[in-house]
């Protein structure tokens, strides 16, 4: 006994012909009493297309699609670069000093993960803040007062997705050095990484950086080293925050344990000039970070702990 008749009718589609197939399923009464479904399919060969055709067709679509996604991943999304840029440059005094650090990871299995990165910037903040207030308790981009120098970071990745760190920092008054000489905490800090800085006799203006940049062989610090220049000089004073968050040693872990630099490449400069600073922003926002539908966009900027607004 027949007790249900259902009928499937299935359309393939394809850019180029229909595939129709028709599926009736009898349901019919056993003797146990259970329903056991038959089930026929016919199948209109006459408007089917030979199986070759269909691969080539599949592979022309595929071909299309892929062209697609690589099309508007490719696409630098200049207006908001042009925009990012402009406001940055906006919020910066052009006319004061700036250290441009940089901090890698000392260790190829370290600096993967953005999440912990920032937290390595907000740790860094706070350690450059508490450096000269003890007592401050810094959170996100608090400072201790308005005219405290303001800092500007952003996270960039190697070749191989490791991150390194830059900070843009306006210059410190050499009137809070003075002031931070006369703190008992300070002052070990600060004469320990100096005199670390001064018995490697390392050059202010390495070769490296004449070869990426030759307008620094012109530079007035060129065949100097920091044993040579004033403690309170721009460059010491950058080289000193450098070193100082990656000193990390029994007793004396003031920095971070997994933050290095590289003496030879001198991680750490000051930018004396408005051109120079101009083009300082357009390098720390490479077109790479403004390519749309990737991992990267916008994916430098760490608005979190700077003193920069969005």
């Amino acid at each position: 006994m027949i007790v249900g008749v259902v009928l499937y009718l299935s359309i393939m589609n394809n850019p180029k012909s229909i595939d129709l197939n028709i599926n009736i399923t009898l349901t019919i009464d056993t003797k146990s009493g259970k329903s056991s479904p038959v089930v026929k399919r016919w199948t209109d060969e006459s408007i089917k297309l030979p199986s070759d055709e269909i691969l080539r067709l599949q592979q022309e679509n595929e071909s299309r699609v892929q062209s697609w996604v690589q099309s508007n991943k490719s696409k630098v999304d200049t207006r908001t670069k042009n925009n990012i840029v402009k406001n940055l440059l906006s919020q910066l005094d052009l006319n004061r000093h700036h250290y441009l650090i940089t901090w890698t990871y000392g260790d190829k299995s370290w600096g993967y993960d953005p999440t912990k990165v920032e937290i390595d910037i907000k740790n860094i903040r706070s350690r450059i803040i508490k450096l000269f207030h003890q007592n401050f308790k810094s959170k996100n981009r608090k400072k201790p007062y308005d005219d405290f120098p303001n800092m500007y970071f952003w996270k960039e990745t190697h070749d191989d997705g490791q991150y390194h760190i830059h900070l843009l920092m306006e210059s410190i008054d050499p009137d809070l050095i003075s002031q931070s000489l006369d703190k008992e905490s300070f002052l070990l800090r600060f004469y320990t990484i100096r005199q670390k800085i001064m018995n490697r006799k390392d050059l202010i203006i390495t070769e490296k950086m004449i070869e990426r940049y030759p307008e620094y062989q012109y530079h007035p610090l060129v065949g100097r080293t920091y044993d040579t220049i004033s403690q309170y000089d721009g460059w010491m004073i950058s080289k000193f925050l450098c070193d100082y968050i990656t000193h990390y040693s029994d007793g004396q872990r003031w920095g971070l344990e997994f933050l290095s630099n590289s003496p030879e490449n001198n991680h750490s400069k000051v930018i004396d000039s408005k051109i120079e600073l101009e083009k300082k922003i357009d390098y720390l926002n490479k077109d790479k970070y403004f390519i749309k539908n990737t991992n990267d966009y916008l994916g430098h900027l760490v608005p979190e702990y700077s003193d920069y607004h969005l």
